[in-house]
């Protein structure tokens, strides 16, 4: 289980829009990104399900 802090994109009508949420305990890495069509229904979504980070 990861903390995570949602980045979202205010949805404007019409248009496309992605949410992103970036993890609270790394150096704010991606760890979920979900996209919108045009009307607000969730087309995609990618979760991270390891993450390895080196530190440099």
């Amino acid at each position: 289980n990861v903390r995570a802090i949602p980045v979202r994109q205010v949805h404007v009508a019409g248009e496309a829009s992605v949410q992103v949420w970036l993890a609270a305990d790394q150096p704010h890495l991606p760890v979920r990104i979900r996209f919108l069509d045009r009307n607000g229904k969730m087309t995609a979504e990618q979760v991270a399900s390891k993450i390895e980070f080196d530190g440099a």
